[in-house]
């Protein structure tokens, strides 16, 4: 270890996490250097204490298990010594450090509640690395390092077949690639930086805000992109292209559902019940289908593959505590299309678990749209699958053979589809931000109150009604 360093530990207590946590960080120059948390395992609870627990209290806290474990402790302290001693303090006292390294130890510290959130963010930093391969020195950061990321975004794209980027215009999509997407990656760069201003890495961000122009681009596309409602005859239409594929029914569901692909891909069959509900016309109960939005898909880098199970072995839960929530399909006992949906893929799963030499049928456990062998989907599939249909189906209007022209939608605009038919089933503002697990309602009027469960199961069977036609075998 360096001359001149110096070491605190400190005890305290997240209200948070409702646990005590002991705080330990290396100091040089009166700039810390590196630090790091460790909880105890036991949660705990908050004493009455001015500023840090006297001996009494202390003593009482390690005799409850309410304090991280000695061994716990020593290894964190052990682990940022040698970390520090093997590297060296200079470079983050005097802001010397590069931006590759800045971005590593973004990386390796910041705490990502999602898989999904980390990989995005890495793919954004790695980005930024290959344009600024020069890789400069943090304090030496200006607008000329944002404008020359903007302009390479600007004409170039990542092809993933060749590895390689290339011209947009020679890019299999020839898509452009927009403002807001190049906005979300400067965004990543100013945040790993407010980061490491914030852990005493640096003494400061040194990027100035975004260049004027680029931030006018940016609110110009802002205001000129418009949100694609298709018509029932397009989805129809696009679904009519994936009957030989397994994305024709999560692909129908979520448009009479308005449930986001990852939701739709962790649906289980459990999630599918049937509960009475109070009619208000006629004051007597009714059974109506639900479905339950309990766990969303995410792709483990560790296992390399989907799944909803987190490394922690707790179930990944749903974009907000909002999205965790139960929606309604429909009255039982009446011709319902979301469940003629349920039920076509259940005996598809049925006669591929035939296939395959057992006579069961699915399990509650087993998810609804899966592999053959139970595994799941990945989202890029489903989008990729929903995509090719769409282009197919536009080709038959070009080509003479639909009367039915597509409109250059992506899968999520199903979500905005199943709005417009709640919208014009005369569904609340609220009901719908519910259904569709938004965490809040800024454009609605508060006096519509909170969602009764099964109290939008008019409107949805209504909006149901106009796929009657529309044969799944």
């Amino acid at each position: 270890m360096e001359k001149g360093i110096n070491m605190g530990l400190h005890l305290w207590y997240s209200i948070k996490e409702q646990r005590w946590y002991y705080h330990y960080k290396i100091i040089k120059d009166q700039k810390t250097v590196s630090s790091d948390k460790v909880y105890a395992k036991k949660k705990g609870p908050e004493l009455d204490w001015p500023k840090r627990p006297n001996k009494e209290q202390k003593e009482y806290l390690r005799k409850n298990s309410y304090l991280p474990s000695d061994k716990d402790v020593d290894a964190m302290k052990v682990r940022l010594n040698n970390e520090v001693a093997s590297r060296g303090s200079t470079y983050e006292t005097n802001d010397k450090i590069s931006l590759f390294q800045l971005f590593d130890m973004y990386m390796d510290k910041k705490d990502f509640k999602k898989t999904s959130a980390k990989k995005s963010v890495e793919q954004a930093l790695n980005r930024i690395k290959h344009i600024l391969a020069h890789n400069p020195k943090v304090k030496d950061l200006n607008i000329k390092h944002y404008e020359t990321i903007i302009n390479f975004r600007e004409k170039y794209k990542w092809d993933q077949k060749i590895n390689k980027w290339v011209l947009w215009q020679d890019h299999l999509k020839r898509v452009q690639i927009a403002p807001t997407t190049i906005e979300k990656e400067l965004i990543c760069l100013r945040t790993a930086l407010n980061y490491a201003v914030k852990k005493n890495w640096i003494t400061k961000n040194y990027l100035p805000n975004f260049p004027e122009d680029f931030r006018d681009k940016v609110t110009a596309y802002k205001n000129s992109a418009k949100e694609i409602y298709f018509s029932t005859a397009e989805v129809h239409a696009i679904a009519d292209c994936m009957k030989e594929t397994s994305f024709m029914l999560p692909t129908l569901l979520a448009s009479v559902t308005g449930l986001r692909r990852n939701e739709i891909l962790s649906l289980q069959w459990k999630d599918w019940t049937q509960e009475p509900v109070m009619n208000d016309s006629t004051n007597e109960k009714i059974m109506v289908h639900f479905l339950q939005v309990k766990r969303s898909l995410f792709y483990d880098d560790n296992k390399k593959q989907w799944t909803v199970i987190k490394a922690d072995g707790t179930i990944n839960p749903p974009k907000t505590p909002a999205s965790d929530r139960t929606i309604s399909l429909g009255y039982c006992g009446e011709d319902n299309f979301a469940v003629r949906i349920l039920e076509e893929q259940k005996k598809i799963q049925h006669a591929n678990n035939i296939k395959r030499g057992s006579i069961n049928l699915p399990k509650q456990s087993d998810f609804i749209f899966s592999h053959k062998n139970g595994s799941l989907f990945a989202e890029s599939s489903f989008t990729q699958a929903f995509i090719r249909a769409r282009d197919e189906a536009n080709e038959k209007f070009e080509n003479g053979l639909s009367d039915v022209e597509i409109q250059p939608g992506t899968l999520h605009d199903l979500r905005h589809y199943h709005v417009s038919e709640l919208i014009e089933e005369k569904a609340s503002d609220k009901q719908i931000s519910t259904r569709l697990g938004h965490k809040s309602v800024a454009f609605t009027i508060d006096r519509y109150g909170h969602l009764r469960k099964g109290s939008d199961v008019v409107h949805v069977s209504n909006v149901q009604k106009k796929h009657d036609d529309f044969l799944l075998g």
